[in-house]
């Protein structure tokens, strides 16, 4: 009994501090879930809606809250609030919810670690992204980037706008793999398709 008297007050703080940040209204059980959509295009569409209406831009706290199901989740719209917390040393534990789905897929390395296991592994890393290293890099950068830009002149004098996305997230991929993968040009199936559909499932999921 004294640990579930002590749950409940600790719950009970925690929803008192963080329903003092504006956000959409949030119903028992359920939080502000009942608003959402399956359709990941109407759900960029509300999240755009509800960072308007409570983030206050630049000029307010630049924090809102949402609540999924039971789960509180500030969202920080303002650069001198990340940097607040991104600078914070002590307070480096990730939520489960959200790392939980990625450590099946990634392991447990430096982005879903830990307390101690994170700090011995950002040690461990730190040497590898030195700028000497990064130098011997930069031909794969340039070449690319030539890339993109080639895929891009597809959409040039067209006088109509283009979704760059997929391409980016191509290009991104080949940099990091350092060009095997060739994806921009060689349209794999397998690791085009891999990475969106484990976001989709992963939203999906969250939803429900």
């Amino acid at each position: 009994m004294p640990r579930l008297i002590q749950w409940i007050k600790e719950r009970m703080r925690i929803i008192e501090l963080v329903d003092r940040l504006p956000g959409p209204r949030a119903l028992p059980l359920v939080g502000c879930a009942y608003q959402f959509s399956f359709d990941s295009y109407k759900f960029t569409y509300l999240m755009e809606e509800i960072f308007e209406k409570f983030s206050d831009g630049l000029n307010g706290n630049g924090m809102f809250r949402m609540w999924l199901g039971p789960v509180p989740v500030v969202f920080i719209c303002r650069a001198d609030a990340a940097k607040a917390i991104l600078e914070n040393s002590k307070e480096i534990s990730k939520p489960a919810e959200g790392y939980t789905r990625l450590q099946e897929w990634l392991g447990k390395g430096l982005l879903t670690s830990n307390g101690d296991n994170w700090r011995t592994r950002r040690k461990m890393l730190t040497p590898a992204f030195h700028f000497s290293i990064l130098n011997d890099f930069v031909p794969i950068f340039n070449k690319e980037a030539t890339i993109l830009l080639e895929q891009f002149s597809q959409f040039a004098d067209t006088g109509r706008s283009a979704d760059v996305f997929p391409l980016i997230k191509l290009c991104t991929l080949d940099v990091i793999c350092g060009m095997f993968l060739k994806l921009l040009t060689s349209h794999s199936e397998g690791m085009c398709t891999a990475v969106p559909g484990f976001s989709g499932c992963t939203l999906a999921s969250a939803q429900t």
